[in-house]
């Protein structure tokens, strides 16, 4: 069974790293992700979208950064910049 037909399953491991800890990288292994460095602190429900592989990612990028647009437009506006950027690199325009 591909990815397609799955539904939502559990795919990547989301966490931000402990109070006061330096930037923690994680990688995916044939194992699963890993992370290097400190430990992680693990985060509630999250929903990862790959906006710079899924298309469909990138089309629900657009409503959260207009419904973010009021409380931080800041985060809007580097939503819509990384979607742009996305569809460009995707249609084979390159990334800048």
């Amino acid at each position: 069974m591909g990815d397609e037909d799955r539904g939502l399953y559990g795919k990547y491991v989301v966490a931000k790293p402990t109070p006061g800890a330096a930037y923690v990288r994680v990688v995916e292994g044939p194992s699963g992700a890993h992370p290097i460095g400190r430990e992680l602190e693990p985060l509630g429900a999250c929903f990862v979208l790959r906006y710079d592989r899924d298309p469909r990612a990138r089309t629900a990028l657009a409503p959260y950064a207009a419904a973010a647009r009021p409380g931080n437009p800041a985060l809007a506006a580097e939503l819509l910049r990384e979607v742009a950027r996305a569809v460009r690199a995707a249609a084979g325009e390159g990334a800048s």
